[in-house]
C-alpha cells in the first residue's frame, strides 16, 4: 500500500500512558514539491458528487487528469501500481492515462469535490495517481468550493478564472510540500537527538546540549529546530517523559517517591514534585493514592 504522509506524530505505548514520540518515519510529502508544475490546457468539468457504498471502475483510466477533495466518508483506490485509503481532508490525483482503475467506497456516504482538466500529452506521460495525506483542508475546501462556484455561475470568462484559480490550488499544494521538506530535512538533523533523549531519559547526565551536540547543532539551532518539529522546547520533551515514567512507577509499584525521584533522571526531590504538580495538578503522593493499582 502506499500513500502520502504529512508530518504528524505517533503515540508511545511501552507501559508508559500516551507519551508523544516523534514520527521519524517516512514523510513523502515532499515529493510533490514539483508534481504540479504542469500546464493546463482547459478545465473540463468541476463538480461535487455524493455516492454510497459501491465500485467505481473506469476501466479504460482517464481522458482528463482530476484531482479530487474528499469532504467525507472514505474509499479505498485501487491503481495500476499500488492501492491507497482516502478520507476526509485527503487529495486524490487521478492521471490523464489509459491505464485502468476502480475505488470502494467505504463508508455509507462519500461526498467529495473534484476538479476534471486537460494537461499536455508530456506532463501526462510523467504522472501517476496517488492519494495525498493532506493537512490543510480548509484552505484546500475554500479554494475547491470557490472554483465550483464559478464553474457554476459561468459568468464571462469563467474557464480563465477557473484555469487561474486551479494553478492556485496547485500553488497551494507546493507550498505546503515545500514546507513538508523543509520539515523532513529538520526531522533529518534532529532525528538522533530525540532518540537519544528517549533512550537516556531516566539518566541524571541526560542533557539538552549533548543531545544538540549529536545533531551537530548550537544548542540555540537545536532548541529551535526541536520547538518547530515537536511543538515544545526539548526541556519540556524530556520533563514529560520522565513524569510519565514516574506516574508509571507510582501507579504500579510500591516504590517511594525519592527512589522514584532517582529512578527517572532526577536529582532533587523538591524539584521533582513540584514539576510532577506541574503537569498532573496533584502531588506524587495524591497521585498514588488516586491511581495505585
Amino acid at each position: 500500500m502506499e500513500h502520502i504522509i504529512l508530518f504528524g506524530h505517533k503515540l508511545l505505548n511501552s507501559g508508559m500512558a500516551s507519551v508523544i514520540l516523534i514520527n521519524v518515519e517516512v514523510r513523502q510529502m515532499d515529493r510533490f514539491a514539483n508534481y504540479f508544475d504542469i500546464s493546463i490546457l482547459e478545465t473540463r468539468l468541476v463538480a461535487e458528487a455524493f455516492m454510497s457504498r459501491r465500485q467505481f471502475t473506469r476501466p479504460n483510466g482517464r481522458q482528463y487528469a482530476g484531482l479530487v477533495l474528499v469532504i467525507d466518508g472514505s474509499a479505498e483506490y485501487h491503481f495500476e501500481s499500488h492501492s491507497s485509503k482516502a478520507e476526509k481532508g485527503d487529495l486524490i490525483f487521478l492521471a490523464q492515462s489509459s491505464a485502468a482503475y476502480y475505488f470502494d467506497i467505504e463508508s455509507e456516504m462519500y461526498h467529495y469535490l473534484y476538479i476534471d482538466f486537460l494537461i499536455s500529452k508530456k506532463d501526462a506521460s510523467q504522472q501517476k495517481s496517488h492519494v495525498i495525506k493532506y493537512d490543510n483542508e480548509k484552505m484546500m475546501r475554500f479554494l475547491f468550493e470557490k472554483i465550483l462556484n464559478v464553474w457554476i455561475r459561468r459568468k464571462s470568462n469563467f474557464l480563465l478564472e477557473c484555469k487561474s484559480l486551479l494553478y492556485q490550488i496547485f500553488s497551494q499544494i507546493t507550498i505546503d510540500a515545500e514546507e513538508e521538506k523543509t520539515k523532513t530535512e529538520q526531522m533529518d538533523k534532529i532525528k538522533n537527538s530525540i532518540e537519544y533523549l528517549l533512550e537516556n531519559y531516566t539518566e541524571k547526565g541526560t542533557s539538552i546540549s549533548h543531545a544538540a551536540s549529536i545533531s551537530n547543532l548550537s544548542e540555540v539551532h537545536f532548541r529551535r529546530v526541536f520547538k518547530e518539529i515537536v511543538s515544545m522546547p526539548p526541556i519540556k520533551y524530556l520533563n514529560m517523559l520522565r513524569i510519565e515514567k514516574a506516574k508509571e512507577l507510582l501507579k504500579n509499584t510500591s516504590i517511594s517517591v525519592s527512589d522514584i525521584v532517582d529512578a527517572v533522571g532526577y536529582s532533587n526531590v523538591n524539584y521533582f514534585c513540584k514539576r510532577f504538580k506541574k503537569e498532573t495538578g496533584l502531588t506524587p503522593s495524591q497521585y498514588r493514592k488516586n491511581n495505585f493499582q
